[in-house]
């Protein structure tokens, strides 16, 4: 349900040139889901499905085939649970200098602070997410820190919910998915913690080796008519 809410709100700006998806075996398949059926044959809907997972291990994989998958040069990276209220957020992103990324903030909107406005080509400069850490948190923190270390200045958004609203769930939806070893938030925090403190978040790091995805685009054929077209 947060996803239908979050593409559709998103995918109906016209500033919006791309949306890409990553469904991590989800069951049922997100292109196979009613739910999401008046939006998944949307033209600017990309679903990029990885296959065989049994759980979900890490944000940084799923983000690492999110962006990988990805054809603009600028890239605006939400979580399902975030909506879009006032599209004049996509005004600023157009507006960006060249040598600037944007960020939301710690405090007081914890909920926005994997939400970033950042280059591709930045993004594959610095290899993307780190994937030392398992479970969730701090997998931002370090892209920030190494976009940083790369030259280009963070500007924090100021009041994300001025342009954004967040789905609320608690930690037992947001951790649903992963096995009992990183369903812990406050353990995994101290660990990926361990990771910042260690000086990974320094260091380029690999791309996610990729067991098994494809590429799921609906294609309007004749009538109603819808094909698969897997990469």
């Amino acid at each position: 349900d947060r996803l239908v809410h979050s593409i559709g709100s998103w995918i109906i700006s016209d500033k919006i040139k791309e949306y890409v998806v990553v469904d991590w075996s989800s069951n049922p398949p997100i292109y196979d889901d009613p739910r999401l059926a008046h939006l998944i044959t949307h033209p600017k809907l990309k679903v990029v499905r990885v296959e065989d997972e049994k759980y979900f291990v890490a944000p940084s994989l799923s983000l690492n085939v999110a962006w990988t998958n990805v054809t603009q040069e600028l890239v605006l990276r939400i979580d399902a649970d975030i909506m879009l209220t006032n599209d004049s957020i996509l005004d600023i992103a157009a507006s960006i200098k060249d040598g600037d990324f944007i960020t939301g903030d710690l405090v007081p909107h914890h909920q926005f602070f994997g939400f970033c406005i950042i280059p591709l080509s930045a993004y594959h400069a610095v290899n993307g997410y780190n994937e030392y850490y398992n479970g969730w948190g701090f997998e931002d923190l370090d892209l920030y820190k190494r976009v940083e270390l790369l030259g280009l200045r963070k500007i924090q958004l100021q009041d994300p919910t001025k342009y954004m609203y967040h789905i609320p769930h608690g930690n037992d939806l947001r951790v649903a998915n992963y096995s009992d070893e990183y369903s812990d938030i406050e353990n995994t925090c101290i660990n990926n913690s361990l990771v910042v403190e260690c000086g990974r978040r320094y260091k380029y790091t690999t791309l996610v080796e990729y067991k098994n995805y494809k590429i799921i685009r609906r294609l309007k054929m004749d009538g109603n008519e819808y094909e698969h077209a897997n990469v």
